[in-house]
C-alpha cells in the first residue's frame, strides 16, 4: 500500500471488538514495527490496517499490483 496511491492491496477483513484489537496491537508490536491506521475502502467504508513503519533496506523491492501471498507461499504439490 502506498499512501495516496491508486493500487489495490489484497487482504482480509474481520469484525473485531476493542479487546481483540488491543491483543492484535500487542501481537503486531504496535507502535513498532507496525502502526494501526484507519484506511478508506473503495466502497466508502473504512478499515483498520497494520502498516510497517520502519525503514526498508534498499535491497528489498516493493511488490506492486494485485498479488496473492498465499499462492506464492503455498507448498507445491510433489510429482508422483
Amino acid at each position: 500500500m502506498v499512501a495516496d496511491g491508486r493500487q489495490a492491496i489484497l487482504g482480509e477483513c474481520y469484525v473485531l471488538g476493542r479487546q481483540r484489537l488491543r491483543w492484535l496491537d500487542a501481537y503486531e508490536g504496535v507502535p513498532r514495527p507496525y502502526r494501526r491506521e484507519r484506511h478508506p475502502l473503495a466502497d466508502g467504508r473504512s478499515v483498520w490496517l497494520y502498516r510497517w513503519c520502519l525503514s526498508v533496506p534498499s535491497r528489498c523491492r516493493a511488490q506492486t499490483g494485485m498479488d496473492d501471498w498465499l499462492m506464492r507461499h503455498r507448498p507445491r504439490a510433489r510429482p508422483r
